[in-house]
């Protein structure tokens, strides 16, 4: 008998679990917000690539940045790693890390931006818009390419 009426308690208790769970679930999902990516070549209204140069005298290294061409076709790939980019390879943070040494703006009709930064150890997205997400990325083709681009 006293079984029978602890039933409905188990039964709210199972109810408010589920509901918590699924609570947690919608606010890790809502924490990488912004993606997927959905760039599309038309949207772009200019790209600038740079990468960082560094010369050296007998007294100092100096710093600077060099205009990069990119080809359509090391564009296309670009974006096309981007657009398949999601929550699992992304990590939200607050800055990047470390020296940048390439790095490749996006700026777009509406007035948005992507940025994709590339420091030897790690890539970086920035999306800039209505609102501002900052990721580091896992993404080894990305970061291939970026290597690349930042050597040539």
């Amino acid at each position: 008998m006293k079984f029978r009426k602890m039933i409905p308690i188990f039964a709210l208790i199972i109810v408010c679990l589920i509901i918590y769970i699924a609570t947690l679930t919608q606010q890790s999902d809502s924490e990488i917000e912004g993606l997927p990516l959905n760039i599309l070549k038309k949207d772009i209204l200019s790209t600038q690539a740079t990468k960082s140069t560094y010369t050296r005298t007998d007294k100092q290294v100096n710093i600077g940045s060099e205009q990069v061409h990119l080809d359509e076709n090391t564009k296309t790939e670009i974006i096309k790693h981007l657009n398949s980019l999601t929550t699992g390879d992304v990590t939200n943070v607050n800055n990047t890390e470390g020296s940048v040494i390439f790095g490749i703006a996006f700026k777009f009709q509406n007035q948005s931006e992507i940025r994709v930064q590339y420091t030897s150890n790690d890539t970086y997205l920035t999306k800039i818009g209505k609102d501002t997400y900052r990721y580091k990325v896992q993404n080894k083709e990305l970061s291939d390419i970026l290597d690349t681009l930042s050597k040539d």
